[in-house]
């Protein structure tokens, strides 16, 4: 994974290796996290009241939502929106697949914004699926919605 700050954009690479490369998914704005492999990039700006999530599927699916950042529901409720401002491309490859996405510069600049990137890896096994996970941030259980355990970005940390 790699990130990069150009003038108007922050920039987000994905590489994943694969060897059962799938998502059932087969429209925008649904849930695919549990039908297929899926990307999820997470932020928080400082002080709001809802923190963001987008799923990416190999296929170039998206499902946005909004999330509650305090809710004693679990799970907490969502929201499904569109960030139309948020661009993706997919690609898949022999063995891999990638994920690019771009934010408006804004976005990333304002003070205490926290990321992270996860990933859930299915595989097709005698009729059945097995998922892996693994994320960018260091979860102390695996959440990925532990916002506590997501980075906080700074400018310095990205190149220009």
């Amino acid at each position: 994974m790699r990130l990069a700050l150009g003038a108007d954009w922050l920039w987000a690479h994905v590489r994943l290796q694969d060897d059962d490369i799938f998502n059932l998914v087969q429209a925008d704005g649904v849930p695919a996290f549990m039908k297929g492999d899926v990307v999820e990039f997470f932020w928080e700006q400082a002080g709001a009241a809802r923190y963001f999530e987008m799923h990416v599927t190999p296929e170039g699916r998206r499902w946005d939502l909004t999330l509650p950042c305090v809710s004693e529901q679990m799970p907490p409720p969502y929201e499904t929106v569109r960030f139309d401002e948020i661009r993706t491309k997919t690609r898949i490859g022999s063995g891999r697949w990638e994920v690019l996405a771009r934010w408006p510069r804004g976005t990333w600049m304002a003070a205490g914004v926290k990321f992270s990137i996860c990933r859930y890896d299915w595989t097709r096994m005698n009729g059945t699926m097995a998922k892996v996970l693994s994320s960018t941030s260091a979860h102390v259980k695996c959440d990925f919605h532990r916002r506590e355990d997501w980075r906080r970005l700074t400018g310095a940390e990205l190149s220009v």
